[in-house]
């Protein structure tokens, strides 16, 4: 987690490094979405409840699988290893 920090710190210096922040940041959030969707699918019974759900849970998995493929695009391969 140290080297995730510091790698953070450094993205203030180099705007690339900004962008890959940026995008590690809501790679983040679309993981804690993720979360939240499967909470949701295990606490629903409702049928068109349980419909919602998967509908959500597939965006959210799609979204993740976005966003950790442009990570990797932008070479933060040593970052990928830790977060995924």
């Amino acid at each position: 987690m140290e080297l995730l920090q510091k790698w953070m710190g450094k993205a203030q210096e180099d705007p690339k490094n900004l962008q890959k922040k940026k995008l590690l940041e809501e790679y983040y959030e679309a993981r804690e979405s993720l979360r939240r969707s499967r909470a949701a699918f295990e606490a629903v019974s409702d049928p068109d409840l349980i419909s919602a759900c998967i509908f959500d849970l597939n965006a959210a998995q799609s979204r993740c699988s976005y966003l950790l493929q442009r990570l990797r695009e932008m070479d933060v391969e040593e970052l990928v290893g830790m977060i995924h």
